[in-house]
């Protein structure tokens, strides 16, 4: 083939015609056949120019060089790549390269702003602490947010913005109290994590009220176990003080046990789910494990978008 000879390496032109063989007996019926593979061939010979040996390439590699976001563009390639290979990218590592990919920018996007390299020390001590990468992100996401807020300088920050960058954002007590203990205890700071009392703020419309007790009384009635999952949502949703709409989009991996404690993840934020909400929590999450509206074919998705 023209496209294969192109190649350096004879393991990389074996892939190449391969994949070709691969993509005819998968889908010979399609009408742009031609052209998806022709897209596709810049990948191969991204991998022709990155790999001495075709041992060297595996899901790690792949994750590393390409991203997650090329291997969704280029399903059917990565596909035929795993099964010729014998190896499988699997969600957490997907997950974890998509986790360590926005780490990374986030640390880019802040490196000319003063609080640069205490950012990144911080990441390099949560993983000292060992603690996971998605946790990771979700610390630094809120310590980016924090030092924005208060203006942090060599030391100190101001400790009225600390307490309204609190106030505004007190889902985020939790994570900002983790940047704290490190500006204290690792870099030796005489700082401290500001004490706010939320219960003023927390003014819930009588309309609102109302409906949770509905619901409430709804899931008493039925039992957990038979209450379906929009009630669930909805209770969770304004107990928590979200949108039921953002709650909708939320799988089940948004959820995090982080020690004794459940954590809900919206956005770059986690939210700390009261205890007494366990129950209902654990609810939703089941009733999500039942249906993934995400769990569609990687074919169906690479054709329709291709």
């Amino acid at each position: 083939m023209q496209l294969a000879s192109s190649l350096s390496h004879d393991w990389a032109k074996s892939l190449c015609i391969g994949f070709a063989n691969w993509l005819w007996q998968r889908h010979k019926q399609a009408p742009n056949l031609c052209a998806k593979y022709r897209t596709n061939h810049l990948i191969i010979q991204q991998l022709d120019a990155t790999f001495v040996e075709v041992a060297d390439i595996s899901s790690k590699a792949l994750l590393s060089n390409f991203g997650t976001a090329a291997i969704r563009r280029h399903l059917l390639l990565f596909k035929y790549l795993q099964e010729a290979l014998g190896f499988h990218i699997s969600q957490q590592e997907k997950s974890d390269a998509s986790d360590a990919q926005r780490i990374h920018q986030n640390l880019l996007d802040n490196r000319n702003q003063p609080w640069a390299s205490i950012l990144i020390g911080y990441v390099s001590w949560l993983e000292d602490q060992k603690v996971l990468l998605r946790t990771r992100r979700l610390y630094l996401s809120t310590a980016v947010s924090f030092c924005q807020a208060v203006k942090i300088k060599t030391a100190f920050w101001d400790e009225k913005n600390a307490y309204k960058f609190l106030r505004t954002n007190p889902g985020c007590e939790a994570n900002t109290s983790k940047f704290v203990t490190y500006c204290r205890d690792v870099l030796g700071w005489r700082v401290a994590m500001p004490r706010v009392n939320h219960g003023k703020t927390v003014a819930k419309p009588p309309r609102t009220v109302s409906r949770l007790k509905l619901l409430l009384a709804r899931v008493k009635e039925n039992g957990i176990e038979q209450t379906d999952q929009n009630t669930l949502r909805s209770i969770l949703a304004i107990s928590l003080g979200i949108k039921s709409s953002a709650l909708k989009e939320i799988d089940g991996s948004s959820f995090m046990q982080i020690n004794t404690s459940l954590f809900l993840r919206v956005g770059d934020e986690s939210i700390k789910i009261p205890d007494s909400l366990d129950q209902i929590s654990e609810a939703y999450m089941k009733s999500l494990s039942h249906k993934d509206p995400r769990a569609s074919s990687l074919d169906e998705h690479e054709t329709s978008s291709n």
